[in-house]
């Protein structure tokens, strides 16, 4: 199973992190803290440190490799990728 996780800290947030959360929910067809037939869970990760990545925020891991600065698009060819 291949773990997808969005930093939702307020720097996160701010700079568009729930764009992030919103598009994986619906290419992955699920919601937070969920599986979906593509192998993919979805998770959120909380302050206090969410990723460590507030001074390149919005940020997400797939499987542990980090994405920083990402955007929508890049969380799409990235998801496509793996």
């Amino acid at each position: 199973m291949k773990k997808l996780t969005v930093c939702v800290c307020p720097g996160c947030v701010l700079n568009g992190a729930m764009d992030l959360v919103h598009t994986a929910q619906q290419l992955l067809e699920l919601r937070v803290s969920t599986c979906t037939p593509a192998s993919f869970t979805l998770l959120t990760a909380l302050p206090p440190q969410g990723l460590a990545a507030c001074h390149s925020s919005p940020a997400f891991t797939i499987e542990g490799q980090a994405y920083t600065k990402a955007s929508p698009e890049e969380l799409l060819t990235q998801l496509t990728a793996h």
